[in-house]
């Protein structure tokens, strides 16, 4: 799932992590990777290795309903192989050409490597005629104003170290579709998000139906992301400095 001129070295910058006095980990999942890495390189590591999650540049939004009449779905991340984008397409195209209503909008920077795939398959819905709407980069007001305006996100990802989106939708009380597995699953453990197998274009399917038309399950998740307390930079900031000084 990675560019292949990115895996040569690889292996040079995990194993430099292990001659760190410390080493902060943004999940467990990405932390329990590390330390299997440095054991099947017979490197096992005595160092500190610490688990602090990122916080949310939107820790304090006041909840508003979303804003447009006709429901739109959400993706923000970069056009790669791992973020899965081809699977959310064939699920969205389905639900499309069964004359369900909603819109599409696809956030992120095409990658060099897979991002033509994406952007072909972006066109061919758009020929079509199915309302997708892709936007290579957008600035922090714009981010936050596209998270107001949808009904909720979709965050397909296969495999992350964290999974940012998930806790940016959240902050702005916008349900998050998601994987159940690794770090995702760790992001999205204290509610607010619909998890599922996102390698299967039948549960993205199923699910993206769920959160468009049954509004119970929907506003379920909407009263759990108001039970979420969300960190923000200042505390963040604090807790790396006791880290350090432990």
């Amino acid at each position: 799932l990675t560019a292949p001129k990115r895996r040569p070295r690889f292996d040079d910058y995990m194993n430099s992590l292990q001659r760190f006095t410390k080493v902060i980990s943004i999940s467990e999942e990405s932390g329990e990777a590390l330390q299997s890495h440095w054991k099947a390189n017979q490197r096992a590591s005595t160092k500190s290795l610490k688990f602090l999650p990122w916080p949310t540049e939107f820790p304090s939004i006041q909840e508003t309903p979303p804003l447009s009449l006709t429901p739109e779905v959400l993706t923000i991340s970069t056009l790669e192989q791992r973020k899965n984008h081809l699977t959310l397409f064939k699920a969205c195209e389905r639900l499309w050409e069964k004359k369900i209503n909603f819109k599409l909008r696809v956030v992120g920077k095409k990658c060099p490597y897979w991002g033509d795939h994406v952007i072909r398959e972006i066109t061919r819905l758009q020929k079509n005629g199915y309302p997708i709407l892709w936007e290579s980069q957008i600035n922090d007001e714009q981010l936050h104003q596209a998270y107001l305006h949808c009904t909720f996100t979709a965050y397909p990802s296969l495999i992350e170290g964290f999974g940012l989106p998930i806790i940016e939708s959240l902050s702005h009380h916008r349900p998050v579709l998601c994987s159940d597995r690794g770090a995702i699953a760790e992001t999205a453990r204290n509610g607010g998000c619909l998890t599922l197998d996102v390698s299967s274009v039948d549960k993205i399917e199923e699910g993206l139906n769920t959160l468009l038309t049954n509004r119970s399950t929907y506003e379920r998740l909407r009263e759990e992301i108001r039970n979420i307390t969300f960190s923000d930079w200042k505390n963040y900031s604090v807790s790396f400095l006791e880290i350090l000084r432990s």
